[in-house]
């Protein structure tokens, strides 16, 4: 490590941070996941990705500016049932035939995503760094955070772009209700583990 590292050295090295943080945590995977996998066009996907990226955006915020609490034993089974909540909806929404308008869907992600921030931002808050230094660490983090989600969203679209262009739509539906029913499973293993 760098004594004194330069200001982009330190903007990168939280970038890594929060790239490394959404691709090794497998709550946050599944909740992006699930939340691609119902088949939204690419502009309501960027809607959605967004509203994710502003409510945990400004949970970080609260936690590093403003030492909001944040209790370990209660975020991180909140953030294991917003991945159940999620797929459970989805699955209510299928069978009833009903379909979710988006404002509704951006409304709940950014509601969740509140519960997910305070996840991203426990580490941060043990870090007693300066205004300067929490202004680069929330920068460098979120934007971290953002190439992960990309990278997730750009391969789940793909895959799915991928069979729908060979006519496999039995396939992508398929796919989408294996992906759900095995998250809401994970997702509440992850509840339980976090509990006990």
């Amino acid at each position: 490590q760098e004594v004194m590292p330069s200001f982009w050295a330190m903007v990168l090295q939280h970038v890594k941070q929060g790239l490394v943080h959404v691709l090794q945590g497998i709550d946050h995977l599944l909740f992006l996941v699930v939340v691609l996998s119902v088949r939204f066009s690419i502009r309501a996907i960027a809607i959605v990705l967004s509203c994710f990226t502003v409510g945990h955006a400004i949970s970080m915020v609260a936690v590093v500016f403003f030492s909001f609490p944040v209790n370990p034993s209660v975020v991180e089974p909140a953030i294991a049932a917003t991945i159940v909540g999620i797929g459970l909806l989805d699955r209510l929404i299928e069978n009833r035939k009903v379909p979710m308008s988006l404002m509704t869907r951006s409304a709940i992600v950014f509601s969740c995503a509140l519960i997910h921030g305070l996840g991203f931002a426990s580490g941060l808050s043990e870090l007693n760094l300066d205004l300067t230094g929490k202004i680069i660490s929330l920068v460098g983090f979120n934007a971290g955070i953002e190439v992960g989600q990309l990278f997730v969203a750009f391969a789940f679209v793909t895959l799915l772009s991928y069979f729908q262009k060979y006519g496999a739509s039995r396939k992508i539906n398929f796919l989408v209700n294996y992906w759900s029913h095995f998250s809401i499973g994970l997702g509440s293993l992850l509840f339980v583990h976090y509990v006990l």
